[in-house]
């Protein structure tokens, strides 16, 4: 199925009257018990008039308007006011052929309530609005407050307000909220008091920026100060020990399974920063909220817009416990959830079953996970964790635009950079079982800065946002397409994906304590659709610059991939891949050394390792582990990747790269970005990290296995380069097409045959320098150079056409090879 949206319904005047066929009763004149022998007839009518309207038939006629029913305190049903959910659904025909419009206009806590077997035909269509809401994607921030974080460390600066009179977007969250008003009857609904004191829910976040993606996120929970001396914000108290007494010691701790603990450094601390009147924050508030919403066998125009539901008591501490399974729980239907959010649920806070869902202006879902009385929550493992959203045989559809349409133009596109779509602090963050998920937005045209989405002038791109999760985003048997900007990091899993696939524009993955992609028997394919943010200055992220963050950024993971058991890791078929994908490599920005100084180098990857605890739990022995690992029959392909490495604490074969076990792995470089591996000293080479370095290899191909580079390529500073062991193969080479040795792959890796041509710096070149040797092969192992060297004739002018690069004959080419050692 596709993405769905449908236009906002405008409130009708009046409630529906209904009309059914009248029933002849007894009169006094026929029966001596005529009213006790009436009784049987009127439940009969009943019964009748109650199944006439579920099946859509009304003697009254079909509605020309909107037929508009309000949920509120006080009950008038004669103008269709309500004071409870259940019976205005009971009124609405389970064959809709009518615009129905539902507006929820009390505060606080809501019962739970169902939507069952309704089924809109025609003109039909379903919609219920949560008027006591406010949205702002860019308040600036005012203030902040230092609370106890995860693990061991104190001090985590969570936002306390946001918004400003002197600033347009800062004051929009109280606007919205001030000028909340029932649509029908035009009536403001506001109440400052009630919004403080009777169960308001907000989310505040900073506003999504690929640049910096910081972590700073807050939940209001139990009341929200709209307004206040001098600010036209928000305030509130974040979500902290004193709601929850368990999140010291159960929410995921990433830093105190990484490497960087040990040496000072705070796996994400990076994130933290903030500045107070100029950092852009993002407010969802809601002045209601719902206990559980069931969805079952509905299907049609059906939108539930700007609701939320907490799962929880209104205990705090030790005390709060969470009750709900469900948040949203949705089976066997087709429907629109619009900026709707769930919190504090058992099993999981979005839950859909053999359904289409299609999820707009965005979704957070927050803290689900079992949570009982006392100081013990459920874990991972025991099949009662909890998730944020959970599809089981599902499609979910996240706002995108119609392929089929106006194309992928900036103003075809929805502006969605500013919709959050959170799933933060469960055990869970999203969980595909047998599902797929579509969908996102790209921007396409010029930016600011050069090379850099999802910031400056680009209001399209999407991000969807994993968090503060056991495992961020886990698949099995799945597919994801998505088109914005995938964030996972600060879990301890990042992306767990078994027998699923996955294509991506652009992602970013870091700071996850273990790995940050674990793919076993699963397909990554990157650069999906990366011919549309093609072009220098249409910006795409192509260049190696140390300042800018790249298209396929995943670093700063204890590992950051592991591809196992026939996994494969490969670059969309998007044609010229020189040009039209990213690289990959890192965010653009330095973690320092505990000196101070310039630790790795900023837009390159690196792996953080592990701390001696997980060492021993994955029965290894050193901390420092390989960035990348390919085992187990897998195969990966990267463009233009940049890994760094560190060996002052171990010796690593395969610092950046260790390919074993009947796998391979093809490094590509291009004239945008090199593959550059790389050795960074800490200790400037001293004895001990010296001696390290000498038994570290950049890159390992063992037990049958293959490395091939080609393009431009740089490998530096480690005692040796490359190492092939135990029956492998280390090649260099220009690319050709798979399987044919003979011909050149000219379509995804232009070369020219010129030595000034366009593409000339697209040739294959080697720089390799090493403290050790430069190129070992070990126990029956090979190693290939073929077509490499300088000009063979110095004749250029009898080369007028690339034509002759079609083949690999040594005179057509121009390839270099420079060792150091």
């Amino acid at each position: 199925m596709s993405y769905n949206t449908y236009t906002n319904l405008e409130p009708g005047t009046t409630a529906h009257k209904e009309l059914f066929p009248s029933v002849t009763m007894f009169d006094a004149s026929t029966f001596y018990n005529w009213e006790q022998d009436n009784v049987p007839l009127h439940e009969l009518k009943q019964r009748t008039d109650t199944l006439l309207r579920h099946a859509g038939f009304n003697e009254g006629g079909k509605p020309t308007e909107t037929v508009t029913y309000t949920l509120s305190s006080a009950e008038d049903a004669d103008i269709g006011i309500y004071d409870d959910m259940d019976s205005i659904l009971d009124l609405i025909p389970k064959r809709l052929t009518y615009p129905v419009l539902v507006e929820i206009c009390t505060y606080g806590k809501i019962s739970s309530f169902e939507l069952a077997d309704i089924v809109t035909e025609g003109e039909g269509q379903l919609e219920i609005v949560n008027r006591q809401f406010s949205y702002s994607p860019g308040a600036k921030l005012r203030g902040v407050s230092s609370v106890q974080g995860e693990g061991t460390y104190n001090n985590v600066h969570f936002t306390t307000s946001a918004g400003d009179d002197d600033d347009v977007n800062s004051s929009k969250s109280y606007w919205n909220a001030y000028d909340a008003s029932s649509h029908r009857f035009e009536r403001n609904i506001f109440d400052e008091n009630l919004w403080d004191t009777t169960g308001s829910r907000g989310f505040q976040s900073i506003s999504n920026n690929s640049v910096s993606a910081l972590k700073t996120y807050t939940c209001f929970a139990e009341g929200i100060k709209i307004g206040g001396a001098g600010c036209k914000g928000v305030s509130g108290h974040p979500y902290d020990v004193n709601n929850d007494s368990t999140i010291p010691s159960h929410d995921v701790s990433p830093s105190s399974l990484s490497n960087l603990n040990a040496r000072g450094t705070r796996l994400g601390g990076e994130r933290d920063g903030y500045l107070i009147g100029t950092t852009r924050m993002t407010n969802v508030l809601y002045g209601n909220h719902f206990t559980n919403i069931n969805v079952r066998g509905c299907l049609g125009k059906i939108t539930l817009r700007n609701l939320c539901v907490d799962g929880a008591n209104y205990l705090y501490g030790d005390d709060v416990v969470h009750i709900g399974e469900y948040g949203f729980n949705i089976s066997n239907s087709n429907i629109v959830l619009e900026h709707c959010a769930a919190m504090r649920c058992k099993r999981a806070g979005v839950f859909v079953k053999n359904s289409d869902v299609s999820i707009a202006s965005g979704m957070t879902c927050y803290r689900n996970y079992e949570k009982e009385s006392g100081s013990v929550r459920g874990f991972l493992g025991n099949d009662e964790y909890g998730i944020g959203l959970h599809a089981v045989n599902s499609d979910i559809n996240f706002a995108t635009i119609n392929e089929a349409g106006a194309g992928f133009t900036n103003a075809a596109q929805p502006n969605e950079r500013g919709n959050p779509y959170n799933f933060a602090k469960n055990d869970v963050g999203i969980f595909l079982e047998s599902s797929k998920l579509h969908g996102g937005t790209l921007w396409n045209g010029a930016n600011s800065p050069l090379r850099t989405r999802g910031t400056a002038n680009d209001l399209v791109t999407s991000f969807i946002r994993t968090f503060g999760n056991d495992v961020g985003l886990k698949m099995e048997s799945s597919n994801i397409t998505y088109l914005g900007i995938l964030e996972s990091f600060l879990n301890n899993t990042g992306i767990e994906a078994n027998n699923s696939v996955l294509k991506l524009t652009q992602f970013d993955i870091q700071d996850n304590a273990i790995v940050g992609f674990n793919l076993d028997n699963s397909k990554l394919e990157y650069g999906y659709k990366g011919d549309l943010l093609s072009g220098a200055a249409a910006g795409h992220n192509s260049n190696s610059i140390k300042e800018y963050k790249r298209s396929y950024t995943c670093s700063r993971n204890g590992q950051n991939l592991i591809i196992k058991n026939s996994s494969q890791v490969v670059p969309s078929n998007v044609g010229d891949l020189t040009t039209n994908l990213g690289s990959w490599g890192g965010p653009g920005t330095s973690i320092l050394a505990e000196t101070g100084t310039l630790g790795l180098l900023g837009d390159y990857m690196h792996s953080v390792g592990a701390t001696s605890r997980l060492a021993d739990m994955v029965d290894i022995d050193s901390c420092d582990l390989p960035a990348i690992v390919v085992k187990n029959g897998s195969f990966a392909e990267f463009v233009g990747l940049a890994c760094a490495a560190r060996t002052d604490g171990a010796s690593i074969k395969g610092a950046c790269v260790a390919v074993t076990d009947n796998s391979k792995v093809a490094f590509r470089g291009s004239k945008h970005s090199w593959t550059a591996l790389t050795c960074v000293p800490q200790n400037g080479f001293a004895v001990d990290e010296q001696l390290r370095n000498w038994g570290t290899a950049g890159v390992l191909a063992n037990n049958n296995s293959v490395v091939e580079f080609t393009g431009p390529t740089k490998i530096s500073r480690f005692g040796v380069p490359v190492l092939a062991e135990n029956g492998s193969t280390v090649k260099f080479g220009p690319p050709t097409i798979d399987g044919q040795e003979t011909t050149m792959d000219l379509n995804r890796f232009p070369v020219s045959s010129l030595p000034d041509g366009a593409n000339d710096v697209n040739h294959t070149k080697v720089e390799l320098h090493s403290t050790r040797a430069c190129l070992v092969a070990n126990n029956n192992s090979n190693i290939i150079i073929k077509h490499i060297g300088g000009w063979a004739n110095d004749d250029f002018q009898a080369w007028t056409t690339d034509t002759t690069m079609r083949s690999t004959n040594p005179d057509d080419q121009c390839n270099r090879w420079r060792s150091r050692h």
